[in-house]
């Protein structure tokens, strides 16, 4: 709220602005975007702001960049960008605006975790993830123009924001065709996707004992005895032992999975329902409230007029073949989900999920009507631990490895004309 009662500023995280609403008639009078760049993706999660004693300044919490947005009121225009800790989600400023202070939500991040859970050994001694980030607060002197112009500098070098920007623009002229293209809309060589999504594996509990990768064999859990199918496909096409997740657990996991992005709702929400708080777990299609306003990779194919199949991911919870059906706010997925592959159920094996997988596929072959992309989900590997009745982990984890190598051969080989016929 300014100061005089006559603004109210709101902060919109999923779309990216802040509203301005004229107090007197309850309308939007302008709206600010808080875009890094022109053309940005949605994630730079708007989710605080604070007004300067003297009204002529708004600052904005971007949640999703790390930074917050320092806004001239009068112009609307945003001057310059001040450097956080991880994810800013409360700001305050002083009586007198001589000091910022920002409530960063997940601070400096979890760190390291070498005492981090061990499925076959439950320990009270192992450390999570979710207990161990700690929130911080930073406090930040107003700044000047230079000042600003200098953090400024430091949030575009942080976020690569320069580099991502240049990802977008096209290259004049024709592009020539690339298995992975150079730029953003460039052609692809590629015609089928086949997106294998798995669970909460670090890479050190599978891939640490390749001597050719950064990993450390000391944290090995499932290593090439149980995961030879992984093993050999590191091996022989490519590592990524420098490649890192975005999310910290399954429930923005799924979001950054299949969106690139887990909105400021999940990443506000999932604390509270993994610490068994009553909290809902909606976080996958069971409402609409974590959906990231461009939607999910499917509804973007629906939208480019790709053809798509999805097994597993966004299925509703309880709903089992032959009769899986999408969530209920899982926009996309209708006539697209299949009814006969099991979602989230770990007494269901992976074996049992590409047996569904490899009947549809063999008969789209058949058909000549393999769509362009699948989203296939094999969650196995992320066990049950020690809970009786269930499998032990390396068992799990096994079976997740040769689910995987089942679709690697059966896709392998299959008809050389597959690509010409989807």
């Amino acid at each position: 709220m300014s100061p005089d009662g006559a603004r109210l500023y709101v902060a919109n995280a999923t779309s990216d602005t802040v509203s301005v609403i004229d107090t007197s008639a309850d309308t939007v009078t302008a709206t600010v975007d808080l875009s890094p760049y022109p053309g940005a993706p949605m994630g730079s999660m708007p989710n605080a702001v604070a007004v300067s004693p003297d009204g002529k300044t708004l600052y904005v919490a971007n949640g999703g960049n790390n930074d917050v947005a320092v806004v001239d009121t009068e112009s609307l225009v945003i001057r310059g960008l001040i450097p956080t800790a991880w994810f800013p989600s409360a700001l305050l400023l002083s009586r007198d605006g001589r000091l910022l202070y920002a409530g960063n939500m997940k601070g400096l991040g979890a760190g390291p975790n070498p005492r981090g859970p061990n499925p076959e050994q439950p320990l009270p001694t192992q450390q999570y993830v979710a207990n161990m980030a700690r929130g911080t607060l930073s406090v930040i002197d107003a700044p000047d123009s230079a000042t600003l112009a200098r953090y400024t500098a430091q949030v575009v070098k942080n976020n690569g924001f320069d580099e991502t920007r240049k990802v977008l623009v096209r290259t004049p002229g024709e592009a020539r065709p690339h298995a992975v293209p150079r730029r953003a809309g460039d052609p692809s060589l590629i015609r089928h996707v086949i997106y294998i999504i798995k669970e909460n594996r670090t890479y050190d509990q599978v891939l640490g004992d390749l001597r050719q990768g950064d990993g450390d064999p000391g944290l090995v859990l499932f290593g090439r005895d149980v995961t030879p199918n992984h093993h050999a496909l590191a091996e022989t096409f490519v590592l990524l032992d420098n490649c890192y997740a975005d999310a910290e657990v399954s429930a923005d996991g799924h979001g950054w999975t299949t969106a690139a992005v887990a909105t400021d709702y999940v990443q506000k929400m999932w604390p509270a329902n993994y610490s068994g708080r009553n909290r809902l777990y909606d976080f996958a299609g069971g409402s609409s409230a974590p959906a990231p306003l461009a939607g999910y990779l499917w509804e973007q194919a629906a939208r480019a007029g790709i053809t798509y199949r999805v097994y597993g991911e966004f299925s509703a919870f309880g709903s089992k073949p032959p009769n899986v059906t999408p969530a209920p706010f899982a926009n996309g997925l209708a006539g697209h989900l299949s009814a006969t592959y099991a979602g989230y159920d770990l007494s269901i094996t992976d074996q049992a999920r590409v047996d569904a997988w490899q009947a549809e596929f063999d008969e789209l072959v058949r058909r000549g009507a393999v769509p362009a992309l699948m989203i296939v989900w094999l969650p196995s590997d992320h066990t049950a631990a020690t809970r009786p009745g269930f499998p032990t982990p390396k068992a799990m984890v096994a079976d997740n490895d040769l689910a995987l190598g089942r679709i690697v051969e059966a896709v392998s080989r299959s008809p050389g004309d597959l690509r010409d016929r989807g």
